[in-house]
């Protein structure tokens, strides 16, 4: 069956090419490669027509898309060890701290079942001789907390079930800070706040996390700029970001 999703060109989307604009609009799961796909058969509609893969849109426009439901993990579906890069900022015989880079899956999900941090991570323990976290049975090979495919920073994984216990127990109570780097595009008005709102995904940019008053979940960022750099009349700032939310909002 085919899920349908629907979306309207906004002003800074005009002249985006289509495959580009579907990337980054429908689910992480979906791929270019499926997309172009899509594309090609017609699936893809703007006014009731198939449009081209290199279509650039203009504003206002609707964009109609009907994706297949993509398929579920094998029933057998292992996680297996994959020599994928990795490093390493601390570790001892209960956790580890590993660095995600950018680009990266933090773990197997459908359109990307290998070549996740979860593959690299069993490879790592693996070439240790250690005791495998998918032998002991550790959900996710002992992650706790995840990072978005586009976002770096730091994980912190467990190596045992008492440790694997402990820091659930302790992400589900927020006792863990976690802090985030960003650089924002437009004005942000005082060099600190706190902004206590619930949120949730955006009702047409599934991707993104926005406020939502209604459906949404409690979270609170406590924000702090860093700098600002002027940049042809606009101006952009780094800040630093303390963030307790219930899903990443970066």
């Amino acid at each position: 069956m085919a899920r349908e999703y629907q979306f309207a060109v906004g002003p800074r989307e005009a002249g985006m090419r289509l495959d580009r604009y579907l990337v980054r609009r429908l689910p992480d799961a979906v791929s270019r490669s499926l997309i172009q796909r899509v594309v090609r058969d017609g699936a893809v509609t703007i006014g009731g027509r198939p449009v081209k893969v290199h279509y650039k849109l203009h504003r206002g426009e609707v964009v109609l898309a009907r994706v297949a439901q993509l398929p579920s993990a094998p029933a057998d579906a292992v996680l297996t060890p994959q020599a994928i890069p990795l490093e390493v900022v601390f570790e001892d015989h209960h956790v580890l701290v590993v660095n995600k880079p950018a680009g990266l899956v933090t773990h197997p999900a459908p359109g990307h079942w290998n070549g996740t941090l979860v593959n690299a991570i069993l490879w790592h323990l693996e070439q240790q001789q250690a005791t495998s976290n998918k032998r002991q049975g550790l959900p996710r090979a002992g992650i706790v907390h995840r990072l978005d495919k586009d976002t770096s920073g730091l994980l912190i994984v467990a190596k045992t079930p008492v440790a694997h216990h402990a820091l659930s127990k302790q992400m589900k109570a927020r006792m863990i800070r976690r802090r985030y780097l960003a650089v924002v595009e437009g004005h942000v008005p005082m060099d600190e706040g706190t902004v206590n709102a619930a949120i949730g995904r955006h009702a047409t940019h599934r991707k993104e996390m926005t406020i939502r008053h209604l459906g949404g979940r409690g979270a609170v960022t406590h924000y702090r700029v860093l700098k600002r750099f002027p940049a042809q009349g606009s101006r952009l700032k780094a800040e630093g970001v303390g963030l307790e939310p219930r899903a990443s909002s970066l």
